[in-house]
């Protein structure tokens, strides 16, 4: 179990015997997580890189990484889920009441 505090990123050793950092960056448009990994051969150079990353990039400091709102994730739903599955009637009542 790791005792990293919330952006300092997650760190495990690899079968070669390197060490592998990975950093949450957020979601792009479609949802997906967004990720950075950093490699090196011991837990600290990994760190260190990931320190310097997160100086170098303060705009992906996970405490203000990417969320989507209630309506986005309404919106990509209904776009991306239930559009087929709806009458034409059915779709534009439910984009007009998430648009409100």
């Amino acid at each position: 179990m790791s005792n990293n505090k919330r952006g300092e990123g997650s760190f495990s050793l690899r079968k070669d015997g390197t060490w592998t950092g990975r950093l949450f960056l957020g979601r792009d448009s479609n949802g997906k997580q967004k990720v950075k990994a950093f490699y090196g051969k011991s837990k600290s150079e990994v760190k260190q890189k990931l320190k310097d990353f997160q100086e170098k990039n303060k705009e992906y400091n996970c405490s203000v990484a990417y969320k989507l709102t209630f309506a986005e994730l309404l919106t990509y739903w209904l776009e991306n889920v239930k559009r087929n599955e709806l009458k034409a009637s059915s779709y534009d009542r439910l984009e007009i009441t998430i648009a409100r």
